[in-house]
């Protein structure tokens, strides 16, 4: 694992604890780039195999080095193709990772697909994370699993999802609070000692976006003076955050 970075280790982490035993976990990794992933997770024994797709041929290309050089014996296929269009059905993969780019991205992937992957894992960019959210559970997914964590000084969100129908009370009872904020990163404690650093940065950049949304507001209905005193008091609570 010495090529993973902070979110795989996340990722990792996540399919590890939340998603069915390593004997029976198949993952397909969308938009490998150079497999790092997908080489990581079976090399430590998290995933029994891998699928490695990317929509270009020069990273598959780079990942099949990676993998002749590290981990040749390893059950790990490489396809070309879009989304998850490369996997017949399935009973190839009962885990979906898609990592490093956008949410409309990843969710066109998981409805175009052919096949209703069982256990998902996302990680968009963090700003994409309450959209990861709503999309998961208005198709039926319950979110068992949630990662925050600082990465080159860029905070990134992991969300792991199970399918259990749309009427499950996971999916029902989620409220506006859990899809902004995550149902599990927000109940999160500082003594829990569980990315909490990165989920404070989380908040804060939240509250700096609601600062920018205030300022852009045209007519409103509050004199200037108004607008700005909230916008500062959201920037204040930003750096209180970040001062914990």
């Amino acid at each position: 694992t010495a090529k993973w970075s902070t979110r795989f280790v996340a990722i990792d982490a996540l399919v590890a604890t939340t998603m069915t035993t390593q004997q029976e976990r198949r993952v397909v990794d969308v938009g490998c780039d150079h497999a790092w992933l997908s080489i990581g997770l079976v090399s430590c024994g998290t995933a029994r195999s891998a699928i490695a797709i990317d929509v270009n041929e020069k990273p598959l290309e780079g990942a099949r080095n990676n993998k002749r050089k590290h981990a040749d014996e390893l059950p790990i296929e490489f396809r070309l193709g879009s989304g998850l269009e490369p996997v017949a059905c399935a009973d190839e993969c009962n885990v979906a990772i898609f990592a490093g780019f956008g949410i409309s991205a990843m969710t066109a992937a998981l409805e175009q697909a052919t096949f209703k992957p069982k256990n998902i894992v996302l990680n968009p960019p963090a700003k994409h994370a309450p959209q990861a959210r709503r999309w998961l559970v208005d198709n039926g997914y319950a979110i068992v699993g949630e990662a925050c964590v600082v990465e080159g000084g860029v905070v990134n969100v992991v969300e792991a999802a199970t399918f259990v129908g749309v009427n499950d009370d996971r999916c029902t009872s989620t409220n506006y609070d859990d899809i902004l904020l995550g149902p599990l990163l927000r109940r999160e404690t500082a003594s829990s000692g569980i990315h909490f650093d990165a989920f404070q940065a989380l908040l804060a950049a939240r509250l700096r976006g609601v600062d920018d949304a205030i300022r852009r507001i045209p007519g409103r209905g509050v004199d200037d003076a108004n607008a700005n005193a909230n916008a500062t008091s959201s920037a204040q609570r930003a750096d209180w955050l970040e001062a914990l």
